[in-house]
């Protein structure tokens, strides 16, 4: 009888083993799959910007290969919004929606010259 209980020892472990693996390897595929499900819903959710920056700026001196900004301070828009600078929000045509201000390049550095946006008039120096 005492051979039949060691031989019943492994066989229960080796049971409980199984089990505590397949709960693991459930688990870590549930949080592989709640992950990319999540990036996945952020992928067709988040709006991108794209080109908003220097497309809708007069920058004639702009070379991409030789200027880099050195400081955003101004207050811009997406496109389809409006600058509300008492509340620092964009809102759009009819004023039902609003998003978050976007801090626009106001000084840049393009092989060794220093370009500043005047606030005042609104222009590059």
């Amino acid at each position: 009888m005492a051979k039949t209980k060691k031989s019943k020892k492994p066989e229960n472990s080796k049971i409980e083993k199984k089990k505590v693996y397949k709960i693991i390897v459930s688990c870590v595929i549930i949080l592989l799959l709640a992950l990319l499900s999540g990036l996945v819903f952020k992928k067709f959710t988040v709006k991108e910007n794209r080109g908003v920056d220097a497309s809708n700026e007069s920058l004639s001196f702009y070379d991409s290969d030789k200027c880099r900004c050195i400081e955003r301070e101004r207050l811009r828009c997406n496109e389809g919004f409006e600058l509300d600078l008492e509340n620092r929000l964009c809102r759009n045509v009819n004023g039902k929606e609003v998003t978050n201000v976007i801090l626009g390049c106001s000084k840049y550095e393009c092989s060794g010259t220093v370009y500043r946006f005047n606030f005042e008039n609104e222009t590059w120096e």
